[in-house]
């Protein structure tokens, strides 16, 4: 008996994104260089939020039909399903010791996420400003991004002017403290 089997070509993992996103990056960057086969899929970032209840990026496991999302979660669970089967001990060891959490890694890895969410609100301040078109969010959402599928990238443009709206609200860009905001949104 054996387990479970992929087509030949196909490869066992999807990293499910969107353009400019600090999370999805950080996971591509733990796939290769732990060598993972991977391909990347873009979506719409935000609206697959508010369309699908999921944020991202997820990992999808194509070999166990398992579906990961945040990028804290799909580290480990690469470190605990992907690591244990690499075949050459060295690059296990390698792969290891960069996923490996100890007190001084998840201290790092806050900073990280502090450092990405600083950017981030940085980042929305100008682009969903009221003076800003509605074109500046739609280019980091992936509205123009030819890998995301043309439905979604149609869905985006015509929804962005609420969606926008809907981000100042919950961000509280239109606020007078928005500045304040910006600098210190966590």
């Amino acid at each position: 008996l054996t387990g479970p089997r992929l087509p030949p070509g196909v490869k066992r993992y999807q990293l499910v994104l969107m353009p400019l996103n600090h999370f999805g990056e950080r996971v591509r960057f733990a796939l290769d260089l732990i060598g993972a086969p991977y391909e990347e899929a873009d979506v719409m970032g935000i609206l697959t939020l508010f369309l699908r209840g999921r944020s991202v990026p997820w990992l999808v496991d194509r070999l166990s039909c398992s579906h990961i999302g945040n990028s804290d979660q799909i580290l480990q669970y690469l470190s605990a399903v992907h690591v244990p089967t690499m075949p050459s001990a060295e690059s296990r060891a390698s792969a290891e010791k960069l996923l490996q959490r100890s007190p001084e890694s998840l201290q790092w890895e806050e900073r990280l996420n502090s450092l990405g969410h600083a950017v981030q609100g940085f980042g929305y301040y100008y682009v969903l400003h009221q003076d800003m078109p509605t074109q500046f969010p739609l280019v980091t959402w992936g509205a123009y991004e030819p890998h995301v599928p043309l439905l979604q990238r149609l869905m985006l443009r015509a929804l962005a002017p609420c969606v926008k709206s809907g981000m100042r609200a919950v961000f509280q860009l239109g606020t007078s403290d928005a500045a304040q905001l910006r600098d210190h949104r966590k």
